[in-house]
């Protein structure tokens, strides 16, 4: 099962990836590289990384 999950996925960031580069040639709306990036934030925010950054912004406004 994770294995057919990563390969969904792998898929999904090949056709964002094109997406964006399509949009910028100007092969499709803007729409689509607006997608495509709002795939890959949500993927930055789900990973390792991503959720520590969240985090220190957090801590950084509460101490406000």
């Amino acid at each position: 099962m994770n294995e057919h999950l990563n390969q969904v996925r792998a898929g999904i960031d090949a056709a964002a990836a094109a997406g964006i580069v399509a949009a910028l040639v100007g092969w499709l709306p803007a729409i689509a590289a607006a997608l495509g990036i709002v795939w890959y934030l949500i993927q930055i925010a789900e990973s390792k990384t991503g959720r520590a950054a969240i985090q220190w912004v957090r801590s950084r406004i509460s101490k406000r």
